[in-house]
């Protein structure tokens, strides 16, 4: 789920997007659509250096 929150509030700084809890439903209902999207996103993430 931290995952989709992440992916949620880095896509909301650039387009506008529902709110997180509509996410979470769609996510929990077919994560299928959104696990390898969202895993490259992580990875791209976590592979940034981390702003203080």
């Amino acid at each position: 789920m931290r995952m989709v929150q992440v992916a949620t509030e880095w896509l909301s700084r650039k387009i506008t997007l529902p709110p997180f809890e509509i996410w979470v439903e769609d996510y929990l209902a077919h994560p299928d659509r959104y696990d390898e999207y969202f895993m490259g996103l992580w990875e791209s993430e976590m592979a940034r250096p981390q702003e203080h």
